[in-house]
């Protein structure tokens, strides 16, 4: 009895063997038609669970990156991984693996901030992957590219939030005691060089020590409030800071202390004298006895004396004023004990005594000082350059800032993923990298994630990011799904070409963007900004755009394996091109590079576009010129890759740094 199934698997094995035989005796050539008509060479997937952290000094996040691909099943991919901290230049980690088309891999990575402030940290995890050519694996080799730019905002804990709050208030109580001491001292030696000749009023040596100390601490105060502004915060101690300044405020404080204390005294002594003087002054008024008169003119003699040394400026003591001064009050409460013992006799006294002041201290009134901090400023670094990031609307419209946004071309496999059409601009993407232009992976469409809104504007360079028009955005209940649409026409790519726009200016927080367009993209550029407007465009780069269309071998080519709307739109007598061409001019600086150097049905050109099809009688036109082979390999492929035609890069180099 035969066993189920036989038959088929006989045919699935002569199937196979067919297959063998076919890529045996025609190699690549049939090969690579086969990947234009159903399938891809080798296309990369990379997913994260997370583009975007927001974290605390101390807090630890876990982040994986997913790598998968897309393949031939009798091919193998060989990858290369890194892990790059962007900040500081430091490769994390490189690997090396292998990838099938049923296989996939996962790298998770703890993500932590330990500096004392605010800011933003990028990582970028890369993979290059590679098919190797062999019997069965009949592929092109080309490297494939995919990376994620991972930003890392992070800011104080709430420790270092408290820590920051007590510096700025400790550094303002400072200042306004240190303003407050240096007033008083100054009025303190106004009034001790009023009074030099009293010998406790007399230390200047003493408070100008003090007044300098102050002034000195001052300086280091204001240092400490720039650290603070600066976010230099572990320039910082706060403890030495406030236990310094304890010491200075002790010393000012035993001389406020004794300057209070022996004005107090020499106060109270101009007090009494003046109760002296009141007091004798009285018996001027009363009959007293010749004895008592002779007791009164004594005390009026030793008070006399003493006002006279005060109101001379002689040099005097306080405490030895004081002892005069309690030897007065103990003369006159014996006088008045004798006069209410003695009868009086008739006698009248005269007396002429001087008379004296009491000082009196005054001190200037001090304004309170209110002390305006910086607000934390973010720092991004990037090859450990570190700057404020970048904010505000002289950063929104730096034009060396400007985001640079690659747009595909014409995928020529209908059939195929419209992950494929990403992997066009994957060297040009890597070198820019490498050049300043921070490679920011792929964008397709927004997520609508207010958190992110300006992510990728904060860092001081600007970014390069590949986008598609093959993904829409299909929302059911309010929720976002991304899919794949890649059979439409050429209107509805630029619609989603305006989002993307929209969606790069919002996640750069720039307020306009450069587009470099390949091929069909160019049409869809174009399109773009003759519908909408160019106000969010600085500048456009086409390279090999059939911007008057296609006909021929090409069109009928493009018709039997490629997306019908797209094909038709590109038809050199469709009413697309008609439209686009209208109007021969943009108020937007186009640079057009054209391949040539190939049969082009009949015509020199990059063997897709024809050199006249591709020329713009209003634009700056660059030449490349280059070959194609029989083998499916075309300039006009070619023209984006940088290994194969680096000219056409440097060319891109050199417009984006044209004002």
């Amino acid at each position: 009895m035969k066993k189920k199934g036989g038959f088929g698997k006989i045919l699935l094995f002569f199937l196979i063997l067919g297959i063998i035989l076919v890529i045996a005796l025609f190699g690549t050539k049939i090969y690579l038609f086969f990947q234009m008509i159903i399938g891809n060479d080798l296309t990369i997937r990379l997913s994260t669970d997370n583009e975007n952290l927001f974290i605390n000094k101390g807090q630890i996040e876990k982040v994986e990156f997913t790598t998968s691909a897309i393949m031939n099943p009798f091919c193998k991919s060989y990858c290369q991984s890194n892990f790059v901290d962007l900040g500081s230049g430091q490769v994390i980690e490189n690997d090396s693996f292998e990838l099938t088309l049923t296989s996939s891999l996962t790298k998770s990575y703890s993500i932590g901030v330990n500096k004392f402030g605010k800011g933003q940290d990028l990582y970028n995890f890369q993979i290059i992957c590679q098919s190797k050519k062999s019997f069965l694996c009949q592929t092109t080799e080309d490297k494939k590219f995919r990376n994620i730019l991972l930003t890392v905002d992070y800011d104080l804990n709430d420790s270092d939030k408290e820590f920051v709050s007590n510096m700025q208030n400790n550094i303002s109580y400072i200042n306004q005691k240190i303003d407050d001491n240096i007033l008083f001292i100054n009025d303190t030696n106004k009034f001790s060089k009023e009074h030099s000749n009293i010998k406790e009023f007399n230390t200047g040596r003493r408070i100008n020590t003090v007044s300098n100390n102050l002034l000195n601490f001052n300086t280091t105060l204001n240092l400490s409030k720039a650290f603070l502004d600066n976010n230099e915060y572990e320039k910082l101690n706060l403890n030495d800071l406030i236990n310094n300044f304890n010491d200075i405020d002790k010393e000012f404080n035993e001389i406020n202390a004794s300057f209070y204390n022996n004005l107090t005294r020499f106060q109270n002594i101009m007090s009494n004298l003046t109760y002296i003087e009141s007091t004798l002054n009285n018996y001027t008024k009363q009959n007293v006895s010749l004895n008592s008169s002779d007791q009164i003119k004594f005390i009026e003699e030793n008070y006399n004396e003493l006002a006279t040394s005060l109101n001379s400026k002689s040099n005097l003591s306080i405490s030895i004023m004081q002892s005069k001064v309690n030897s007065l009050n103990l003369e006159l409460v014996n006088l008045e004990n004798f006069i209410k013992n003695e009868p009086g006799e008739g006698f009248s006294v005269s007396l002429d005594l001087i008379k004296v002041t009491k000082p009196v201290f005054q001190t200037s009134q001090n304004n309170p000082i209110i002390l305006n901090f910086n607000q934390i400023q973010p720092i991004c670094c990037l090859n450990n350059i570190c700057k404020p990031c970048c904010s505000g609307l002289t950063c929104q419209s730096n034009q060396s800032l400007y985001p640079i946004v690659l747009v595909h071309g014409h995928d020529f496999s209908k059939s195929t993923t419209a992950e494929y059409a990403l992997d066009s601009f994957g060297q040009i993407q890597d070198k820019l990298a490498s050049d300043g232009y921070v490679s920011a992976g792929e964008l397709l469409l927004n997520t609508n994630d207010p958190k992110t809104n300006g992510i990728f504007g904060e860092m001081n360079y600007p970014i390069n990011i590949i986008t598609s028009y093959y993904f829409d955005i299909y929302e059911t209940s309010g929720k976002g799904t991304i899919i794949q649409t890649k059979t439409d026409n050429l209107d509805s790519y630029a619609i989603r070409l305006r989002d993307i726009v929209n969606t790069v200016k919002e996640k750069t927080g720039k307020d306009k963007v450069i587009i470099v367009s390949h091929s069909m993209g160019g049409l869809v550029t174009r399109r773009y900004i003759q519908v909408f407007g160019s106000n969010d465009v600085d500048k456009i780069i086409l390279i090999g755009t059939p911007n008057n269309g296609i006909n021929g071998t090409t069109l009928r080519y493009c018709s039997i394996i490629g997306s019908s709307p797209e094909c038709n739109d590109m038809d050199s007598s469709s009413v697309f091109i008609n439209k686009l061409n209208r109007a021969n001019e943009s108020s937007v600086p186009i640079y057009n590079i054209i391949g040539i150097g190939c049969d082009t049905d009949g015509e020199d050109g990059d063997g897709i576009v024809k050199r006249s099809s591709a020329y713009l009688s209003y634009t700056e036109n660059y030449y490349i010129n280059g070959t194609c082979d029989s083998s499916f390999y075309y300039l006009h492929s070619d023209l984006i890759k940088v290994d194969k035609y680096p000219e056409v890069y440097d060319l891109i180099k050199e417009i984006l740094k044209t004002k």
